[in-house]
């Protein structure tokens, strides 16, 4: 445990990956999101995050528009309309029907996770490089995605 905390903590400050596996890995990756404080951008979300997370994923939503952090999300068409409610502070669109991905991305801040949602694993990416890369990639898709979902 102590050497995971000194590798975290050196994480912290430079470019580098980081393997989050698990329940508790994903919520750790929504817990950076709430206490990096910065506007962010996914790619894919889907029903499998909420079923996932049930109960901790209100109260992430409740701390995340507590402190006024946007939430910009491109959902796979197929995203069910309960999972939609509550999304304050947020703005949301489809990915048309061809986006199949079970794997989402999240960008916030330099920060880039790459989230499996079948066997919980999320990949965490810090680089600023990358984070402008894939909020690219969010705005182009964000152009030719529609403001409903597909049945």
């Amino acid at each position: 445990m102590p050497d995971l905390l000194r590798r975290h903590s050196s994480f912290k400050d430079k470019q580098g990956v980081m393997v989050y596996t698990g329940k508790k890995g994903i919520k750790t990756i929504f817990d950076m999101m709430n206490d990096e404080g910065k506007e962010i951008f996914v790619i894919g979300g889907q029903n499998l995050v909420y079923d996932l997370l049930k109960d901790y994923f209100h109260r992430y939503t409740n701390k995340r528009v507590s402190k006024g952090i946007t939430l910009n999300i491109l959902f796979r068409h197929d995203t069910h309309h309960d999972v939609q409610v509550n999304q304050e502070n947020a703005n949301i669109r489809f990915l048309p029907k061809e986006f199949k991905s079970p794997i989402n991305t999240v960008t916030f801040g330099d920060k880039t996770a790459i989230n499996i949602w079948v066997d919980p694993m999320s990949i965490l990416i810090k680089s600023q490089k990358v984070a402008d890369g894939f909020v690219e990639y969010f705005r182009m898709l964000w152009d030719i995605s529609s403001e409903r979902g597909w049945k």
